[in-house]
């Protein structure tokens, strides 16, 4: 079983979140294949129109295309978005 974990933004209590799952599922079934996808973190307080145009392109053009890529059975996503 393939399993993707799907991560949105860097956030702290997203972040704790999961890593909770990803290590739950790592103990209670050690035969899965965990795939842990999330986008390069940006400076997300910056106001530079490059960093900004960065995030753009990370958060909605890059990072979604990563996730079509994969082939998993289940997909997990820590947001309610939908990537295709």
């Amino acid at each position: 079983m393939r399993v993707a974990v799907v991560r949105t933004m860097p956030d702290f209590s997203m972040e704790v979140y999961a890593k909770g799952v990803i290590s739950g599922l790592r103990t209670v079934r050690p035969d899965w294949e965990i795939i842990d996808l999330k986008p390069q973190p940006v400076d997300r307080k910056s106001q530079s129109p490059i960093l900004r145009l960065q995030k753009f392109y990370e958060r909605f053009w890059r990072f979604p295309q990563l996730v079509q890529q994969q082939e998993a059975d289940i997909y997990h996503s820590e947001a309610h978005i939908t990537y295709g």
